[in-house]
């Protein structure tokens, strides 16, 4: 792995932190290299987007979330010092993700929210130490690190199981309510039978000529 893949891979490994949400924001492995397209325009960073969301974001937005990784996450901030120094473009949209990663934990209770901050930046130690691993030949040598990864790995088990549960404590809260509203409806059959006729009947006839 060169020094460019590397730094691009470092960078989606901190987004691979699991998002506790309805929908999955997926992951990103930084297997395909950064497009040669041009440079995004000056104040903003860009990346890719999903429905809805911006494609860049203000230059003071970067610096925010970089000000509060530094201390939440300091080894995920110096590797996006290193890709911003190294690799612009590919730090812009690194950026871009990491805000929109965010912006998806926003909602979440502060406890769920550094358990993910915790767990990413385990998950960027833990690629650091698989990377001196790989380079160590001395058995002495790899047999600490070896039990480091192991020690990584088991944290990284156990935030991802609090995740989980908290995330089978939501979906189990929106399942007794659905219960709740299917017995209400069943409960209030024919009312809301006759009071969807009503507006039914009520509402203005369409006119294809006034459609636009």
């Amino acid at each position: 792995m060169n020094g460019r893949s590397f730094l691009i891979a470092i960078a989606m490994v901190m987004l691979a932190g699991v998002v506790v949400t309805a929908r999955d924001g997926g992951s990103f492995d930084g297997s395909r290299p950064a497009s040669q397209g041009a440079a995004p325009p000056p104040g903003h960073a860009r990346g890719h987007r999903g429905p809805g969301e911006p494609r860049r974001i203000p230059l003071d937005r970067v610096e925010s979330l970089l000000a509060k990784m530094k201390t939440a996450q300091p080894r995920a901030y110096d590797h996006l010092q290193r890709l911003r120094r190294d690799h612009p473009r590919a730090f812009m949209r690194a950026m871009v993700r990491i805000d929109r990663f965010h912006r998806r934990m926003a909602d979440l209770p502060a406890e769920m929210q550094k358990t993910i901050a915790a767990q990413r930046e385990n998950r960027v130690e833990r690629f650091d130490l698989l990377m001196e691993y790989r380079r160590a030949t001395d058995e002495t040598v790899r047999a600490p690190l070896r039990q480091k990864i192991s020690g990584l790995t088991s944290r990284l088990f156990d935030a991802d199981q609090k995740l989980k549960e908290y995330k089978l404590e939501q979906l189990t809260k929106e399942l007794e309510q659905l219960r709740a509203e299917l017995k209400d409806r069943a409960t209030r059959r024919e009312e809301l039978i006759a009071e969807a006729a009503e507006q039914f009947m009520a509402t203005p006839p369409f006119n294809p000529g006034t459609a636009r």
